[in-house]
């Protein structure tokens, strides 16, 4: 059988990584903006 809760946890987590990374983009943005 397929196993869609851990299929949906692992989209989630995928999800959360994502925007993990672009929060860390972001204020890298913000700090060479002012620098």
């Amino acid at each position: 059988t397929y196993n869609y809760k851990f299929h949906l946890s692992f989209i989630n987590n995928f999800i959360d990584s994502c925007e993990m990374i672009n929060l860390l983009y972001s204020q890298e943005n913000i700090l060479q903006l002012l620098q």
